[in-house]
């Protein structure tokens, strides 16, 4: 994610975030891409959502693939990752928080997840390389890229 994702705007859009994508139908559809991908996958041991935004992605690979996945959420925007905790919260589950963009994204993980991110990049081929190198070996990479970008 470009570092211009963590002004202040993003920050304050934080709190009417989650109604205006229900409003679009998001959560919904995040649901049906993972179920429809999850099918075809080994179950993740641990999920990283990079632009976890509100949590919304998370929450719907979550209700999808169950218990036993550790889940970590990163966000460049503090109020957005309070929400996102908040989200998986409500379902029982203890999410670790990062507070970084993707030029930040460190680790391996079995599952990264990546909503509307790419289309915040300067270079989208590098992201994806990013994302890749975020991934273990036989892991996946779910991407959502929605262009023109909603917001």
């Amino acid at each position: 994610m470009d570092s211009s994702a963590t002004n202040g705007v993003y920050d304050t859009a934080a709190q009417g975030w989650t109604g205006r994508i229900a409003a679009l139908g998001y959560p919904s559809a995040y649901h049906a891409f993972a179920s429809r991908a999850l099918a075809q996958l080994p179950r993740p041991g641990s999920v990283y959502d990079i632009g976890c935004g509100s949590g919304d992605f998370a929450a719907a690979v979550w209700a999808v693939q169950g218990d036993g996945a550790r889940f970590t959420l990163v966000d460049p925007s503090g109020p957005m990752l309070e929400r996102a905790v908040a989200r998986l919260a409500r379902h029982g589950v203890t999410a670790a928080l990062k507070r970084s963009t993707l030029a930040g994204a460190q680790g391996r993980f079995d599952m990264v997840l990546a909503a509307h991110v790419i289309e915040h990049c300067p270079d989208q081929a590098k992201a994806l390389v990013a994302l890749s190198g975020l991934t273990r070996p036989g892991g996946s990479v779910l991407l959502i890229v929605s262009k023109p970008h909603w917001c």
